[in-house]
């Protein structure tokens, strides 16, 4: 049935169903089954038979082309800057990274940034897209870890969580093709508001200077660079303060002003009802 399906041209242009159920009939030119278990726990360090031909066939199917590897560390003026992938996790309103703004806009001085707000609405082939163009992903927990299969060598991953637990070190270790992956635990996180009652699923908020020492200490960027990103941040926080006290000074300005004026309406109003008393 699915070769009479497929001169048809039943499949063209499908990558993957989404809709079906116990009676759906599913055809595979190639199909490659799991020997490990869910999450890969039993199998998560052994060396995988044909996995790099399994990778490369991936690159070959979503028309991705062979990067060079990444030369770390980065700095600050490069002429092309490297591309650096941030996912949030703000669409499921759950492991949320909460102060991740200030970050990606400290980093926008060295890497050329891009910000997913939910992979969940990207086809397979844009997921992939993004993880193999970038450099450096700094993203909260979560599914779209899957997509490390499609990072270039040399790329660095950070999985930034409440636990620290990473499911990609079980599964697929990204060191067996290349790839730099760093699980990244956030203390101090808080229960409030976790329907789940998991703390992975805690929302959490990790300072810049946290991100930028890692970065250099992992040799992602070189010292002096990180320096200047906390200098520029730090600049940037005194413009932000001086702002919103000028803003507050001006609204303090204009209660004062409005307050002046309903005085001198409320004297006209007297003098004029003293007035018309003494006719």
């Amino acid at each position: 049935i699915c070769n009479v399906l497929r001169r048809l041209g039943a499949f063209r242009g499908v990558e993957f169903v989404t809709d079906m159920d116990d009676d759906t009939l599913l055809c595979f030119e190639h199909l490659i089954v799991a020997r490990s278990g869910y999450y890969g726990r039993s199998s998560g360090q052994r060396e995988i038979p044909g996995f790099n031909d399994f990778r490369q066939a991936l690159f070959r199917a979503y028309e991705l082309p062979l990067k060079q590897a990444v030369e770390a560390p980065f700095r600050v003026g490069m002429d092309t800057k490297p591309k650096a992938l941030f996912y949030r996790h703000a669409s499921t309103k759950r492991r949320v990274w909460l102060d991740a703004k200030p970050v990606m806009e400290a980093m926008a001085h060295v890497f050329s940034v891009t910000d997913v707000y939910d992979f969940g609405k990207l086809s397979l082939r844009d997921q992939a897209r993004h993880f193999h163009e970038a450099d450096l992903l700094l993203m909260a927990h979560g599914a779209q870890f899957a997509n490390v299969i499609f990072c270039s060598r040399g790329a660095f991953v950070y999985e930034i969580s409440c636990t620290g637990y990473s499911h990609v070190q079980f599964a697929l270790p990204p060191e067996k093709f290349g790839v730099v992956h760093r699980a990244v635990h956030v203390p101090g996180c808080s229960m409030q508001g976790v329907e789940s009652g998991d703390m992975l699923d805690a929302n959490f908020s990790i300072p810049l200077v946290h991100i930028v020492t890692r970065l250099v200490e992992d040799g992602v960027i070189e010292r002096a660079s990180g320096s200047k990103l906390l200098e520029q941040q730090q600049a940037l926080v005194a413009v932000n303060t001086a702002r919103t006290a000028e803003d507050v000074t001006s609204d303090e300005e204009r209660v004062t002003d409005r307050a002046a004026r309903e005085d001198e309406v409320q004297q006209a109003r007297q003098q004029q009802q003293q007035q018309q008393q003494q006719q």
